[in-house]
């Protein structure tokens, strides 16, 4: 898609992630994203350095929604550092694991007292 399809899209797509969740949530983590490309049906955005790891992990479903809902069902949403140059840099959409334990290793301010 052109940079006019993106211009065009982009807005719609801030206008369903404000909907979907509360302004202050909206002010801190979608505010500050940017469109960079649309290739097809997925959307790539930069967001600060700091953010990417956490937009991935905690509002992949969000954004891939909000994509999908102006893009059609197979929209997708590539977040990327905006200080990245390389698509290597690009952080992937992750899902939690479990907590990182090590077997044995207890917390010794908690007690069976």
């Amino acid at each position: 898609m052109t940079d006019t399809e993106l211009d065009r899209h982009w807005p719609a797509i801030q206008e369903h992630l404000r909907a979907a969740v509360p302004e202050s949530v909206h002010q801190m983590w979608f505010a500050p994203l940017r469109a960079v490309g649309l290739d097809g049906s997925t959307l790539t955005v930069a967001a600060p350095d700091a953010h990417v790891r956490w937009l991935a992990d905690r509002f992949a479903r969000v954004l891939q929604t909000s994509a999908a809902a102006e893009l059609g069902p197979d929209a997708a949403v590539d977040v990327v550092a905006a200080g990245s140059a390389s698509p290597a840099e690009r952080a992937a959409p992750a899902r939690p694991g479990p907590p990182d334990r090590r077997a044995g290793e207890l917390n010794p301010g908690y007690t069976f007292d």
